[in-house]
């Protein structure tokens, strides 16, 4: 299994207004609650993970609080795991050591200094503008992913993906999660971007979207708040 199935969600709330697409164009904005600065010289210390590869990286996320994000595709039905070990190095050994041992995954660094890991054929949808994306103070267990679901642009990349909205939700966890206060207002921000603003503000640090390709709608999706 390439997907780890940990997820919790929060309520996000789009406007009613949004228009059917979104055509406006502009420079990406650096999000403010994600890190600035390239995460790959952080030190690394015996960090040694024996998984299936996407639940090593949510712990090499969450254990040096780095937004990581993994999107992509995937067959299904593969319970590969990796073992890696990084002794004393930095988050960039860390990263090449999950590649390594899972060449399916590529990974590279955001001007706004997350880490995004593809895997298998890349989604467009991550790449789609969201015209204005807000959430303030969500509660627990509500659905993370329902305020995206709402701008017309992703409706549209969902609906000719054959999937409805109440399929490609994965929400899940165990136990309540208790999630840290915190809003986000951005405009004409790709998906991949409100993402990381989601995942660095609820300090979730990791996200997935994965797409089971022999499958008509096999979007998953996850986030795990730490405290």
């Amino acid at each position: 299994m390439l997907l780890a199935s940990r997820c919790a969600t929060a309520q996000l709330i789009a406007p009613k207004d949004e228009a059917t697409a979104d055509t406006t164009v502009s420079s990406p904005k650096r999000p403010v609650s994600a890190q600035a600065e390239s995460p790959l010289s952080i030190p690394v210390h015996d960090f040694t993970r024996n998984g299936y590869p996407l639940e090593v990286v949510r712990i090499l996320a969450v254990e040096y609080r780095v937004v990581i994000g993994v999107s992509g595709t995937t067959v299904g039905g593969d319970n590969r795991t990796i073992n890696i070990s990084v002794q004393n190095g930095t988050f960039v050994n860390a990263l090449d050591a999950i590649t390594r041992a899972d060449p399916r995954l590529k990974w590279h660094v955001t001007k706004n200094g997350t880490v995004h890991f593809e895997t298998g054929a890349p989604l467009s949808l991550m790449n789609i503008r969201v015209r204005t994306f807000d959430v303030d103070n969500p509660p627990e267990n509500w659905d993370a992913f329902e305020g995206l679901d709402k701008s017309p642009a992703v409706r549209t990349w969902f609906r000719n993906a054959g999937c409805r909205s109440q399929e490609h939700v994965s929400a899940g966890g165990v136990g309540p999660t208790l999630w840290r206060n915190f809003s986000v207002h951005e405009k004409n921000l790709p998906v991949s971007s409100i993402l990381d603003e989601l995942a660095a503000r609820s300090h979730s640090y990791y996200w997935s979207i994965i797409k089971e390709v022999n499958k008509v709608c096999g979007i998953e999706m996850s986030m795990d708040p730490q405290p």
